[in-house]
């Protein structure tokens, strides 16, 4: 049996073994790794999605202003006609299809012009195919009646649309006040409206919204250039649901709003992860190894220290 001296001794050296306290630091130091870790693996999330964004407003406003100048210089060709009626006081039926022909020719996203003076369609480019239309009496037109007489009541251009055609394809029509001057007095009368179909196939087509390379999917909201309070006429509804960005695209009369988000969504995880967590690792399989060592030579020593002075 030892003696009492030497069994205290014993005891003591077992307290004093440096494998606990190695532990605990350890077990510290890998917590505090993947700590930090998933901080900085946050941080770089945020980075990331920030620079998508950005880039996806960008390519979003470029699409948008393409599709805003397509179809605001289309319409505008018409506007044009208006005023060529203005001016002269009038048309002829030969001088609305010379005039209807070049801006199809210049525009074929146009699909044909009608122009209704005092509100019965009279003249209509092309007129092969459509001269069911010519002696259309607006005022009559269920469906069309009411936006034919917004246009003479407000005076102003009225988009409406999109809408799929019965000739086949999708357009969103455009009506445009014609007004005429009296010779006598000068004053402006109301001549009657033109409507145009612009076929929203080619108009997306030309604007590159149908280009596969684009690193955007889009939905476009605001029928009948209602905005963003409007319903969605192009691309999936889900889309709004995925925090995109916004961009307004303004009509001759009211807008349309699209929103956008990245092809294949927003990531989800740090890109830089791999390296992070490499790093992290590292210095955390370096701090354990210099810590481990510290222990094992410094408590080793104070270890026998301590045995040779019980002994």
């Amino acid at each position: 049996m030892s003696p009492p001296s030497q069994q205290i001794t014993h005891k003591r050296s077992r307290k004093g073994s440096p494998l606990p306290y190695l532990l605990v630091i350890a077990s510290l130091i890998i917590v505090a790794a993947v700590a930090i870790d998933l901080y900085l693996e946050r941080i770089d999330l945020e980075i990331a999605v920030n620079d998508q964004r950005e880039e996806c407003l960008l390519e979003a406003s470029i699409l948008a202003s393409r599709i805003q100048a397509e179809a605001i210089s289309t319409f505008y060709l018409v506007v044009g006609l208006a005023r060529v009626i203005e001016i002269n006081g009038g048309i002829t039926d030969a001088q609305f299809q010379d005039i209807c022909s070049q801006l199809v020719r210049s525009r074929p996203g146009l699909r044909n012009i009608a122009a209704a003076p005092d509100m019965v369609v009279k003249y209509v480019y092309p007129l092969a195919g459509n001269e069911a239309a010519v002696g259309l009496d607006y005022s009559k037109h269920p469906t069309q009646r009411d936006s034919a007489f917004k246009v003479k009541k407000t005076g102003q251009s009225l988009i409406a649309g999109p809408f799929i055609l019965v000739q086949g394809g999708e357009a969103v029509i455009g009506r445009f006040p014609v007004y005429v001057r009296s010779p006598e007095s000068n004053e402006r009368s109301f001549w009657g409206i033109i409507s145009t179909p612009l076929d929203t196939g080619i108009l997306y087509k030309e604007a590159g919204l149908l280009d596969p390379s684009l690193p955007i999917e889009v939905n476009i909201r605001g029928l009948d250039a209602s905005g963003a309070r409007g319903k969605f006429f192009y691309g999936h509804e889900s889309i709004s649901q995925s925090n995109p960005v916004h961009f307004p695209i303004e009509l001759l009369s009211g807008s349309w709003e699209m929103a956008a988000v990245p092809k294949g969504g927003w990531l989800q995880v740090s890109p830089n992860a791999t390296y992070i967590r490499s790093i992290t690792g590292i210095v955390t399989l370096l701090l354990l190894l210099l810590i481990t060592i510290y222990y094992l030579f410094y408590g080793a020593s104070s270890t026998a220290k301590k045995w040779s002075v019980n002994l």
